[in-house]
């Protein structure tokens, strides 16, 4: 019966046509009552602006007219005004009340249809993306909502479109929308959906899947390496796709488009064109949520340093150790750096984390060298920390406190780190050079700074990428380049150490290019505090290995 509250225009079918004539039924009992009663002269005819009011509600402002029309009628010059007397009425009395019931019965009917009309967009507001005009996240869990009540399994799958910026900044938002908008009948065509494709934000799209995903994934992926044609203008969308599954993966809608979220981030991290959750990534929390219990994980002991020795390339004598984070986090294990320190560093939160390894690592530089073992120990700051007005001030106050002796400190911090502020990131490694502290910059080669930028800022050592150590023997290419950085670093009294050496031939190719030091695998893997004291009370350099 209520059907009007979402339909502009009520279909005129049996039951409305059953509603109509009851509405008339009740005015003609109305007039009954009117008659009955003595005459329009009493209180009674103004019940009939009550069926008049219920039937403008139902049926509209023009049918509310024609009630309050009926109505009058009625009421009209065949009702006495007093019946025992046989008084007519004046033709002014009924044509006034006619009016009334008319007027009443339309701005009834006008109202319905405001508050539908604001019923409706209310509801488009809720469901409906506003630029795409696709169903949006709203309707998107109500669809899975259904479909997990009624299947035992289903998957979601998100696709983004990674170049949004890019097209938005060359084309605008409008032909943005108007390309999301293209890909939904499209879509549905090539991978034969029978519902359409929802607008979770303006550059991710997705649907639901209760077969194959596997065909879905290559299906889209065929469809997108060609150029879509918008507006006569070819547009290549370069897309990454995250794929969750219910119930292996979530319980719930909202769950399960989060692990989808979480599919597509890994998807975009590895630089894959689709990733569907593995059981372990589905357990794993979102990076924003670990990130934010780094401080309780700090309180709780969760938080400590294996150590990997960073030796001399000539006789393998330990040069100085790398303290490195582990995190074994109370519910999922042991968690790997990669997983959360990307977005770390982008947070102030990386502060805390940063002072806490230094007044940490410093005591055990200074509990070592009571052991008899002064080694430098490499601890790794972020760019951030660079930014901070009082990080200088605070290095200095944690050393004075310990005590140790600052030459044996090494500040880690990467390449890459310092494209951003790279002024003053420079201006803090020089202040904090001038304290004692050694500045190392790792992963050298990754990025795009000059070693001559270096050269005129108080900088120890350059740690060679990985990427290019793992691959010196077979890559000639990678090899002069290695023997280049080697080179030049030297040339400005910079030492250099190889990172991620693995096997034997490398070792000894990067032995023969005069690498300062190195470090990986081959040596040894990161070890606990324990492990690393009694290591470093044993090794004997060279002739431990042979």
């Amino acid at each position: 019966m209520f059907s009007f509250i979402r339909n502009e225009k009520p279909k005129f079918d049996w039951m409305y046509l059953g509603i109509f004539l009851i509405v008339v039924l009740v005015q003609g009992f109305v007039g009954l009552i009117v008659y009955a009663t003595g005459g329009t002269t009493f209180v009674y005819p103004y019940f009939m602006f009550f069926p008049v009011i219920v039937g403008g509600f139902i049926f509209g402002p023009y049918v509310g007219l024609l009630f309050g029309l009926i109505g009058g009628l009625i009421l009209g010059p065949a009702m006495p005004l007093l019946v025992q007397n046989h008084v007519p009425q004046a033709p002014q009395n009924w044509l006034i009340r006619i009016g009334f019931l008319s007027t009443a019965g339309g701005l009834v009917g006008t109202l319905r249809n405001f508050l539908i009309e604001n019923f409706r967009k209310r509801e488009e507001y809720l469901t409906i993306d506003p630029f795409t005009k696709l169903p949006n996240r709203n309707s998107f869990i109500s669809l899975l909502e259904d479909e997990l009540r009624e299947k035992s399994s289903y998957s979601v799958m998100l696709v983004e479109i990674k170049n949004q910026d890019d097209i938005v900044a060359a084309f605008g938002f409008d032909f943005f929308s108007q390309l999301i908008q293209f890909l939904d009948p499209e879509l549905r065509q090539v991978l034969k959906l029978d519902k359409p494709i929802f607008s979770i934000r303006l550059n991710l799209i997705g649907f639901g899947l209760y077969k194959n995903h596997d065909w879905y994934a290559r299906q889209l992926i065929e469809f997108f390496k060609k150029p879509l044609i918008i507006q006569g203008i070819p547009i290549f969308c370069d897309v990454a796709l995250g794929i969750s599954d219910y119930p292996s993966d979530a319980a719930t809608p909202m769950e399960l488009v989060q692990k989808g979220l979480l599919a597509l981030d890994e998807a975009k991290k590895k630089n894959k064109p689709f990733q569907i959750l593995s059981s372990r990534e589905a357990r794993l929390l979102p990076v924003i949520q670990l990130v934010s219990q780094i401080d309780e994980a700090i309180r709780n002991g969760e938080l400590d340093f294996d150590y990997q020795p960073i030796l001399s390339s000539k006789d393998l004598s330990p040069n100085s150790i790398e303290a490195l984070v582990r995190w074994t986090h109370h519910e999922y294990g042991l968690i790997s750096p990669s997983e959360y320190i990307d977005y770390l560093e982008s947070t102030n939160l990386v502060n805390e984390l940063t002072y806490w390894s230094i007044e940490l690592n410093t005591q055990r530089i200074k509990e070592l060298a009571e052991f008899g073992i002064p080694l430098q120990m490499a601890i790794n700051i972020s760019p951030t920390n660079l930014m901070q007005e009082d990080f200088v001030r605070r290095v200095d106050g944690i050393i004075k406190n310990s005590q140790v002796d600052p030459s044996l400190i090494t500040f880690e911090i990467t390449e890459r780190g310092l494209v951003t502020s790279y002024d003053e990131a420079l201006l803090s490694l020089s202040q904090l050079h001038d304290l004692g502290i050694k500045i190392s910059i790792d992963d050298f080669g990754a990025g795009n700074t000059s070693i001559d930028s270096f050269s005129k800022t108080k900088i120890d050592t350059l740690k060679i990428d990985q990427t290019f150590t793992k691959n010196i023997i077979l890559d000639e290419t990678n090899r002069k380049i290695v023997l280049g950085l080697i080179n030049l670093a030297a040339s400005v009294g910079i030492e250099t150490i190889a990172e991620g050496v693995e096997t034997l031939p490398i070792y000894q190719e990067l032995k023969s290019l005069n690498v300062d030091y190195v470090q990986g695998y081959y040596f040894f893997k990161p070890m606990d505090l324990t492990k690393a004291t009694a290591w470093l009370k044993t090794y004997k350099g060279t002739q431990e290995l042979q």
